[in-house]
């Protein structure tokens, strides 16, 4: 059950950033349509909205590997 728990809060943490993410680079898209920004802050910003990914599908993982090693853990210890 913890396992299921632990997949259930890694799937609602990568969500949650992801919804934070897609809703600051929607304002940004939105705000360059009504008045177009330099190049390098578009370029800054597209940056950013990669390496934010990137953290958040390391965090998210790392929930998600923490989960499973304490289900093997708890898995095996109850075998013994």
């Amino acid at each position: 059950m913890t396992l299921i728990g632990h997949f259930l809060w890694a799937a609602l943490l990568f969500l949650a950033f992801f919804l934070i993410e897609w809703s600051i680079f929607a304002i940004v898209g939105w705000l360059n349509s009504i008045r177009p920004m330099p190049d390098d802050v578009m370029a800054f910003m597209h940056a950013f909205e990669t390496w934010f990914m990137y953290a958040d599908a390391f965090l998210s993982s790392m929930v998600l590997l923490a989960g499973v090693i304490g289900f093997l853990s708890e898995l095996f210890r109850r075998e013994s």
